[in-house]
């Protein structure tokens, strides 16, 4: 599952940005392969970890539980100066992320390819192409893709 959230990113905007149906979503989770490009990894961050159920069991074994709270200025001040304007700076410097939305930008959400664009089921996988659009094949008429997907 390396890089499953920069894919989980790049699906959404895919949708938001060229048309795609969102139904392409719950396909993905189908037996067909579709290769799903990665958004730039720049400024994916985890923003606030949620200890839960973490807590939970912490408190059943009689620890104290994990909060982060009386450290939010400091964490704050870390963020801005060591993480945000690093962020900034990358992104001024090489526009990673104008780069990848143009790039989005080019492919369209339905019909065949154009001028303006290549379909954008073309780009993310034969398999669709196939017929798993109407859903009327099976697991057997996707063609094979040439192993797992391990990015």
């Amino acid at each position: 599952m390396l890089h499953q959230i920069r894919k989980m990113i790049c699906m959404a905007s895919l949708v938001v940005r060229t048309g795609c149906p969102i139904t392409r979503i719950s396909d993905c989770f189908g037996p067909a392969k579709i290769n799903i490009p990665k958004a730039p990894a720049l400024g994916l961050l985890l923003e606030c970890p949620v200890y839960e159920t973490y807590n939970e069991k912490l408190a059943d074994m009689g620890y104290n539980k994990i909060d982060f709270s009386r450290y939010e200025k400091e964490m704050n001040e870390f963020k801005m100066k060591n993480i945000y304007d690093k962020i900034y700076s990358e992104e001024t410097k090489e526009n990673v992320f104008h780069g990848f939305f143009e790039f989005l930008d080019t492919f369209k959400g339905s019909g065949a390819a154009t001028k303006e664009g290549k379909h954008i089921f073309d780009f993310l996988g034969a398999a669709f192409n196939n017929g798993l659009e109407n859903k009327e094949t099976t697991t057997t008429d996707v063609p094979a893709t040439g192993g797992e997907n391990v990015d």
